[in-house]
């Protein structure tokens, strides 16, 4: 992501990253008004069980007690609630300008979590949603770990077998990807493997790019939940393809009759509702989401048959590797063994067992801590 806002900042030259706020609001106002008054933990986690908004909290006869003994706590919350309560830099967001930011929007300076070498960065003392209705041009720059992963497989296909993976000159057609999708084997593979993607692809099937790119649309709740069914029943022929009205047949009939992307949106507020691209262009929904949990990729490639190894002294690398037909866990994996540790073992190897292994740890000066 950096070297991206790097190219982006040699580029465009008037480029800054964008506020984000957090407010006061729900029950976390009130936990925070009752650390003011120093109010014990255990009562306010007993307090604030039962209840997920401020009106839960002010209505609830599970907070009442509490209530009545802390009014100053609930006089508190009432005056942050809807306050900003902290700033920091949005991760992705940065903008771009053809002059000077500082004509358009406040700027102020501020430590980039990702970056404590360089200094401070310039920052929008804006969140994302004025900075777009000033007209400021808006960029997300995705942190992608499955790009690395893409990445690292490449080369790993380039050791083992010598062979070199052009991906812009994969196929997109090829049925075997489609056919694996369509059978739910999608570890691994960016957003597919969330369980809800994986439950949309067995249901609905793929057999093209096109379904792909649908898939991911639909994925998204308010899709799921609104059009889902009639896309997936038109597709496999169990419902009849309609159209809301003639002027939108052009741009959904790729989709069945069935608006489930954003530009169709846009497309129908221009072509239907008399909107300018401009207006259509802020009609923006948004979701995502993804958790990466490793204990599930290692069950998952138990289940496909690969072979799992722990960690050896002599035959692991810093991270995972595969040794001959097995993935082998790395050194680092191992809790408290950091990638420099991980290397000052690699460096003194082989070693003939157990305690020539502790004994070369143990010598002064080897960098390997207890």
């Amino acid at each position: 992501r950096k070297e991206v806002k790097d190219y982006l900042k040699k580029k465009f030259k008037h480029v800054a990253s964008i506020s984000t706020f957090t407010y006061f609001k729900d029950k976390g106002v009130v936990r925070d008004a009752a650390r003011v008054f120093m109010v014990p933990l255990g009562e306010v986690n007993k307090a604030l069980k039962s209840v997920d908004t401020f009106e839960d909290y002010l209505e609830s006869p599970n907070t009442k007690e509490f209530r009545m003994k802390y009014p100053e706590v609930t006089w508190l919350a009432e005056r942050l609630r809807g306050k900003i309560r902290s700033v920091g830099v949005h991760a992705a967001g940065v903008v771009v300008a053809k002059d000077d930011i500082r004509k358009y929007a406040p700027i102020e300076s501020r430590e980039d979590a990702q970056d404590k070498v360089s200094g401070r960065i310039p920052v929008v003392a804006y969140e994302m949603d004025t900075v777009a209705d000033i007209g400021l041009i808006k960029l997300d720059a995705l942190g992608l770990k499955t790009l690395s992963v893409i990445s690292d497989t490449i080369k790993s296909i380039k050791d083992r077998s010598g062979k070199d993976i052009n991906l812009s000159q994969i196929p997109l057609d090829d049925k075997n990807v489609f056919g694996m999708l369509s059978e739910g084997y999608t570890k691994g593979v960016f957003q597919a493997e969330a369980t809800p993607y994986t439950n949309l692809l067995m249901k609905m099937g793929v057999s093209t790019f096109e379904d792909l790119a649908a898939s991911n649309a639909l994925v998204r709740p308010g899709a799921m939940n609104t059009v889902g069914a009639s896309y997936i029943n038109r597709k496999h022929g169990n419902e009849a393809i309609k159209y809301v009205h003639p002027i939108m047949q052009p741009f959904t009939s790729n989709t069945y009759g069935v608006i489930i992307y954003q530009e169709q949106v846009m497309q129908a507020c221009v072509h239907l509702g008399g909107m300018t691209w401009s207006e259509a262009d802020k009609v923006l929904l948004r979701n995502e989401g993804n958790k990466d949990t490793r204990t599930e990729y290692l069950i998952e490639a138990k289940r496909l048959g690969l072979k799992i190894r722990l960690p050896h002294v002599n035959e692991s690398d810093i991270n995972f590797s595969l040794k001959g037909d097995a993935i082998i866990f790395g050194l680092a994996e191992v809790k408290f063994i950091s990638d420099s540790i991980a290397n000052k073992i690699m460096d003194q190897r082989p070693y003939k067992n157990y305690k020539d292994f502790i004994d070369k740890a143990s010598k002064k000066g080897s960098g390997i801590n207890s």
